[in-house]
């Protein structure tokens, strides 16, 4: 039997909600502030860019003080590239196509996964598509983990695509140019904290003939396509509660094999587990049991678990390195 503990950090570490909420009110404020300091520049003929406001994080122990502390101007630095990519150039009536939201990220700087862990908001995107157009669920790549003072916080450094499946309309009307329109948000942090977001656009062409894939495209989509925690029919995950602890349990032969050292579950949705507290990986009979500790601040009845499992060793010789996992929870 093997049994890891990881990220053996400190309860006083993990952030309250009334935290969380402080720093979602500082955040809105700033960039509030940021409009309107730009929107008054503006009037004044000045060229300004009004997505952005810098906010100091200065934190010690179990304390976060956000402050909106500037308001930037046309040369303010770059610390996000945001861009619209598609896979494919043209889309057929009734068909799909890849689209990604790539974000180039600044050294150092780093962005969030949709759960953020102890402090941070999620990237957000929102599509604006021509009439009959659908956009499928945003797909995340596995995230990484920043420590940063008392917190635990999951998200991506230098660069990430994350993806959506955009569906076409049968009627779509062959030889036409359609425009993908995206609006994007996000929080970028190092030291600070700021806010900002992206008005993203693409032409793509309306054809009755299978496209082909943009060729200077095709090396960034299938690197970040094997980044995608992947869905195995045989997996059978099931999960326990109590008012501390969930126990998840994983039942698939390639599991038994797994080095608990090179394990992470970083579970779907906020405030559910501690992002800061213990896990425990035990490797059983049929697979794995994983024991988190519950949020102190669920608010909400769940009745499932959602979350990836990583394996920094990867999972066979395929390269694959994250499942995704869906448990139904059931009381002790």
């Amino acid at each position: 039997m093997k049994l890891k503990r990881i990220l053996s950090i400190s309860m006083t570490m993990t952030m309250t909600m009334a935290r969380k909420m402080a720093m979602l009110m500082t955040i809105a404020l700033a960039m509030s502030l940021a409009a309107t300091v730009a929107a008054s520049e503006l009037s004044d003929g000045l060229n300004v860019r009004a997505n952005s406001s810098s906010i100091n994080q200065a934190a010690g122990p179990g304390i976060i003080a956000m402050a909106a502390e500037s308001f930037k101007t046309g040369g303010e630095e770059e610390l996000v590239k945001a861009s619209l990519l598609t896979e494919t150039g043209a889309v057929t009536p009734g068909g799909s196509l890849l689209a990604g939201i790539r974000l180039q990220m600044e050294d150092g700087w780093y962005v969030y996964w949709k759960n953020p862990g102890d402090s941070g908001i999620p990237t957000s995107v929102s599509w604006n598509l021509p009439q009959g157009f659908t956009a499928g669920e945003l797909m995340w790549p596995w995230p990484g983990i920043f420590y940063t003072d008392s917190f635990i916080s999951y998200g991506y450094k230098e660069e990430v695509v994350l993806f959506t499946e955009l569906m076409a309309p049968a009627d779509a009307g062959t030889g036409s140019n359609i425009t993908l329109s995206a609006s994007v948000t996000w929080l970028v942090c190092k030291d600070i904290c700021i806010p900002g977001s992206a008005e993203l656009s693409e032409i793509v062409r309306v054809t009755d003939t299978r496209p082909d894939v943009i060729s200077e495209n095709r090396e960034l989509f299938d690197r970040y396509r094997e980044r995608l925690p992947v869905s195995i029919p045989e997996l059978e995950a099931s999960a326990t509660e109590d008012t501390r602890t969930i126990v998840l349990n994983l039942k698939h032969s390639g599991l038994k094999n797994a080095d608990v050292n090179n394990l992470v579950f970083y579970c779907s949705e906020e405030g559910i587990v501690e992002s800061g507290a213990e896990q425990y990986f035990e490797v059983t009979d049929h697979g794995l049991r994983i024991m988190l500790q519950k949020s102190a601040f669920i608010n909400k009845e769940i009745s499932t678990l959602k979350g990836v499992l990583f394996n920094a060793g990867g999972w066979g010789g395929n390269g694959m390195k994250a499942l995704s996992v869906t448990a139904v929870l059931s009381d002790n």
